[in-house]
């Protein structure tokens, strides 16, 4: 595998119609994991994508994208609005990569908001050494942290 990291362009027609494929199909793996069957993430169209205002980068295997993380400037802080990896392309390290860029390049803090019950992004956002800052119960079963690195 070949893999190459950028920005996308993500109000070209087709670089959203990418990141949908990527963020759907981790989305889904992701509420399976939960075992919910409402996500609003999967609610999310290629036209709020091309809306945006933040940005995408992404790491592609050859032409097709297979990662990205979503920026979001909130205030004083850096917040990683979506970090998502084609399933079959899990446990190869791209979200670490993903993350690991931002970590080495803020300047600022950054937060995150994940389920609890996502022990995988748990794992990793604390390898990073982002601490938990709240947590709140937003359906039965499912609560959400919001993650912090100071």
């Amino acid at each position: 595998m070949t893999e190459s990291q950028s920005l996308l362009a993500h109000r070209i027609s087709a670089v959203a119609a990418d990141i949908h494929r990527v963020s759907r199909a981790a989305y889904t793996h992701e509420a399976n994991l939960l075992g919910v069957t409402e996500f609003p993430p999967l609610e999310e169209t290629t036209i709020d994508i091309r809306r945006s205002n933040n940005q995408f980068f992404g790491i592609h295997d050859g032409d097709l994208l297979v990662a990205l993380i979503e920026l979001e400037q909130e205030g004083d802080y850096l917040l990683i609005a979506r970090l998502v990896v084609t399933p079959e392309y899990h446990r190869r390290g791209l979200a670490s990569r993903l993350v690991k860029g931002i970590v080495d390049a803020r300047v600022k803090s950054v937060r995150v908001t994940t389920a609890t019950g996502n022990q995988p992004a748990m794992a990793l956002y604390h390898r990073f050494g982002f601490v938990t800052e709240t947590v709140e119960i937003v359906t039965e079963g499912m609560a959400l942290v919001t993650l912090a690195l100071d």
